[in-house]
């Protein structure tokens, strides 16, 4: 995956130069932001630009796993301590000793957990399940979160000790919106360049964005993840071929446009330009569709029919049902 903090923007680039100068330091470093604007990748940056860069680098995601096993997985258990504890295991506090912790979904961590995460921040001792000795670490913790943790302490969810003591240093990742225009160009630019960069290679057309696409792309509030935008410029090629290609294949071949752009709605959860009523803008697209292959076709319904890949009949009732005048 590049490198996403390459930006244009300039307070993300301020942010990127004060997380440098906080890399050097040994204080415990809290990231904040929506899901997907790379916590774990800036995370690792910071561990790159530190002291301790020679050193591990671990990550536990504190929000997919039971007290026990998250409470195992950060300081170690012996054999027997719980049921599927067949032999003695070192916790990351451990493997990570000189190095870097980064706990993503931290908010996530039951209470319990979050005392014991305490004390291993206030003493740098831990102790592994099952154990009656403790064990001496030194490792620079970051913890990131989506969550409102001053929330969660009024609400009782999280320990306000334990907040003081990751959030040395705050930095909130903006999402991608947030970045603006020039960063979302400068990216869909470069995927799109990496896309028919490969498509010479298969011996296929390039493709470029038409001026109308970009103006829906812009009314998108992108959330922040790279990989969505990435996965969102292959989607629009695919919808380009399969809506195009029976109309016009030298079109499908080279752009990418506005109805493209608006289809990728029907992926349902992804979120994709919210607000649009689906049922009615695929009807209007049906209707522009059968308009243009009568058009190419000199209003010869067999032939049209062929390009849109239906039966003469069944383009004979969609005419009807639309009422476009043949």
């Amino acid at each position: 995956m590049e490198d996403e903090f390459i930006t244009l923007n300039n307070n993300l680039k301020e942010l990127i130069e004060f997380a440098k100068i906080a890399a050097k330091t040994d204080y415990n470093i809290l990231l904040l932001g929506e899901t997907g604007v790379g916590k774990g990748r800036f995370a690792e940056r910071i561990h790159k630009e530190s002291n301790r860069a020679g050193m591990e680098f671990k990550t536990v995601n504190c929000g997919a796993l039971t007290q026990t096993l998250i409470e195992s997985q950060l300081f170690g258990h012996k054999k027997g301590s719980f049921t599927d504890a067949k032999s003695d295991y070192k916790g990351v506090f451990e493997t990570a000793d000189g190095g870097t912790l980064f706990l993503d979904e931290v908010g996530e961590l039951p209470l319990g957990t979050q005392q014991k995460l305490l004390r291993a921040i206030q003493y740098g001792m831990i102790q592994p399940l099952g154990s009656e000795n403790e064990k001496k670490v030194n490792v620079r913790l970051i913890c990131a979160t989506n969550r409102d943790i001053l929330q969660e302490i009024k609400e009782g969810k999280f320990r306000m000790d334990l907040y003081y003591r990751i959030s040395t240093v705050k930095i909130k990742l903006p999402s991608l919106r947030e970045r603006g225009y020039d960063d979302i160009k400068y990216w869909i630019e470069k995927f799109l360049q990496e896309e028919n960069n490969e498509a010479k290679k298969n011996g296929l057309k390039e493709k470029e964005i038409l001026e109308n696409a970009w103006d829906v792309i812009f009314k998108y509030e992108w959330p922040g993840n790279l990989r969505e935008l990435k996965n969102f410029i292959k989607r629009a090629i695919l919808w380009a071929n399969y809506y195009k290609k029976e109309i016009d294949k030298d079109l499908a071949d080279k752009v990418i446009s506005e109805e493209d752009f608006y289809l990728l709605q029907s992926e349902g959860t992804s979120g994709y330009f919210t607000g649009i009523n689906l049922r009615e803008l695929l009807k209007e697209l049906e209707r522009e569709f059968i308009e243009k292959a009568l058009f190419i076709s000199g209003k010869n319904q067999v032939k049209a029919a062929k390009y849109l890949g239906i039966t003469q009949q069944n383009l004979s009732n969609k005419i009807k049902k639309y009422k476009i005048n043949k």
